[in-house]
This record gives structure tokens, sequence and C-alpha cells, in this order.
């Protein structure tokens, strides 16, 4: 009801008032604090394709009274070549449209036509092109809205009241290249925008034992099987441990890790063995490769795998939900398993791992849903800023407002 007045009352006279007075032009950039400063990543799919629907959702400016009058791009620092996959060559459309609303950031889905929540209104409605790059931008970072890419409203701006977040609706149509290259369908031409990335996960501190995975019993020591090397070992794979935050669609808010071990007896059994407390200095124990590292004095546990053709076991995934008590936990990992040749029992190396203390903070509110087809009722998304390459999906612009 509240926010039914303010629109009812509150919009009509704050229109009013920037109009008499003339109100002087602000800026604030989308996620805020790169208004001078040149983000640390870059997008590319906004404008990707020759015609495209692209839905925006921006969440870092609630709680703002802004009456907008334009959008704009700034390119990225990249050593741009036209006729190359670095990008940078011109574009034009024949319509590009963008309506502004407002939505609710965490009810977004892939269907474009509810993610509103007010009527959207269209702000732009023109044929736009998009000049040709070659090389570094003139400076650093890019001037926003430069080589074109700007969306300037029509006379009238566009309230955004603060109550909701703020959402992007762009349709581009007739879209060709200024080298005459072929652009249709799904096919992408990049043209990078500057962007932000932001980390979802924390990666724990690694250890090896020995140390850089080197083999002192005997040197390099693997299964028999393989041809002796000076390069490679019998050893631990562990990809983590990491724990992530709720921007990362796959394992949000968990510790998670995958494991695998190398060159062990092919299609033979391998033993993993996981514990939370290990002996730096080895004991030996008369295997033929490597001493136990794992303290077995201490619990642990096993499993039982059956390594592959070339003596590469499985991955074996973990995850759990993370809780605070588990920062700063050390994990040990070693595998065991019987020389297919010698028949002697023998161990990889071993590998710590500390669980990080906590999950980096979520990175900025934004997200996107995009498709090659305009006419499409849905597309690929959400897709937030922080999950994986979202960078990619989600440009930082410029809100130009009274």
């Amino acid at each position: 009801m509240r926010s039914e007045l303010f629109v009812k009352f509150a919009v009509p006279a704050l229109i009013s008032v920037c109009a008499s007075l003339g109100a002087q032009s602000k800026t604030v950039s989308s996620p805020p604090g790169w208004e001078t400063t040149e983000a640390n990543s870059f997008g590319y799919y906004l404008g990707a394709y020759a015609n495209e629907r692209f839905q925006a959702a921006d969440a870092t400016s609630r709680k703002q009274i802004m009456l907008v009058k334009e959008i704009s791009y700034r390119l990225d620092q990249k050593n741009y070549n036209p006729n190359s996959a670095s990008g940078g060559a011109g574009k034009s459309w024949a319509k590009v449209t963008l309506h502004m609303s407002e939505c609710d950031f965490d009810k977004m889905t892939s269907t474009f036509n509810t993610n509103p929540v007010t009527t959207p209104t269209k702000v732009y409605d023109s044929a736009t092109s998009w000049a040709t790059q070659s090389g570094y931008p003139s400076t650093k970072p890019a001037p926003w809205g430069g080589n074109g890419i700007r969306f300037p409203f029509k006379s009238t701006p566009w309230l955004y009241t603060g109550v909701n977040d703020m959402l992007l609706d762009y349709e581009f149509t007739g879209g060709t290249l200024a080298n005459s290259g072929a652009w249709a369908g799904a096919t992408s031409k990049r043209y990078y925008l500057d962007g932000i990335k932001s980390p979802n996960l924390t990666a724990g501190a690694a250890t090896e034992y020995p140390a850089s995975k080197g083999q002192t019993t005997p040197p390099n020591c693997m299964d028999s099987f393989h041809a002796p090397s000076t390069s490679r070992a019998a050893y631990n794979n562990i990809q983590g441990i990491n724990v992530s935050n709720a921007d990362r669609k796959s394992n949000p808010g968990e510790v998670y890790f995958q494991w695998r071990s190398f060159y062990t007896a092919p299609s033979k059994p391998v033993i993993k063995a996981l514990g939370f407390a290990g002996v730096p200095a080895g004991i030996p124990i008369g295997t033929h490769c490597n001493k136990l590292y794992l303290d077995t004095t201490q619990p642990y546990f096993t499993i039982g795998q059956t390594a592959g053709s070339t003596g590469t076991s499985p991955f074996t995934r973990m995850n759990a939900k993370f809780l605070p008590p588990m920062g700063g936990i050390s994990v040990w990992f070693q595998c065991a398993w019987d020389d297919s040749v010698l028949k002697r029992f023998s161990l990889t190396t071993a590998s710590e791992r500390k669980i990080p203390a906590g999950p980096p903070p979520l990175g900025p509110r934004r997200q996107s849903v995009r498709t090659s087809d305009p006419t499409a009722k849905t597309g690929s998304g959400p897709t937030l800023n922080g999950d994986n390459a979202g960078y990619a999906y989600n440009p930082i612009y410029l809100i130009t407002y009274n």
C-alpha cells in the first residue's frame, strides 16, 4: 500500500520538481564503485547476437530513487582485433529496444515476461551501431558510452522508485557486422565490455608429502607397468578443498572436493584413505613406493575402487554443508595398491588440505537471462554475476539520472 501511494502521489511531484529545477545529472555504476576505475574482468554476451533478448537484473541500487536518463557501457581493456576471436568488429542493428521496470531479484526465472513486477516502460527504440575497435581503448578505463555503446532515453526519464530491484530488458534485431562476417542465429560475435569477476569459493591451503610429489622410495616410484619417468609418479590429485558461497550454483554454501589417483596398477584395485591427522616426516613400513603419511592412530576411513586401464582411479566426490567449526581442519589423503609386476604393497604420495575458514563474501547482486531468439518466452539463466563465468553475462554499466 505504501509503494502504491508513493507512485500515485510522490512520483508526479518528483518529476515536476526535477524538471522545473533542471536538476544536474548524476551517475552511479552497477555495481557501485566502478565509475572511474577499471574493473577486473569483462562481459561479452550483451549484443553478442544478430538477434537477441537480454534481461539484466540489478539489486545493488535498492532504496535509491532515481529519474534514469541513460544506460551506458564501456569497452574492456583488451587488445581488440576485429577479425579474430578477441572481438571488436563493428556491429549495427536495424532496431534495438530497451524496456525498464522493477523486479524481485530473488524471484527471477528464465521466463522473461514474469520477471517484471511493475509495468515495463519503453525508454529506447532506435537503430543502433557500435563502432569497430582495433587495439586498446584510448584511455583506461575506456569512456562510458564510447563507440556508441549507450542507450539515451527518450525525452521523459524513467522513475526508479528503489522499492524493488532494477530490470533492463533489451531486444536486438537485424544485426550485421561492419566486416560483413557471417552473423546469424546462435552464432555469437564478442564485443568485450568491462565487467567484474567476484570469487565464489575459497580454496584451502595444500601441502604435498614428499614435497612437489617427489619420490624417495625409490625415485619417481609408480606401478611397474608404467615406463620409468623422471616427470611422473604415483600420486593423489585433490581438486579442493573449497568452500563456496551461495553465488555458486553447484555446491552452494558447501565444503567439497574431488579426488583421484594416478599411475597405480591398471585395471586393478586401489584403496583410497582419508583421515584428519598425518605424519609429515612419514613412517617407513617397508612398502615398494613411499612412506605412510596418514596417521592411522587417529580416525580415518577407506574407499575401494578399480583403477582404469591407464592406472588412473575414478573421481571420488564429497560435499557437505559448511559449518564454521570446520574451518582450519586438516584433511589427509593417501592411496595404496599392489604393484602389478612386483606384487608388493605400494603407496602414493600424500596430500594435506586445510578446510578454509569460510566462503568469500557474496558478489554484487546482478544476474541476467538471455537468448538468441527474441521471440522465445524463456532464455538461458538466470546467471548470477558470481556464478563461475557469470561475469561474462553481466557487464557493468553506468546509470545517468537526476
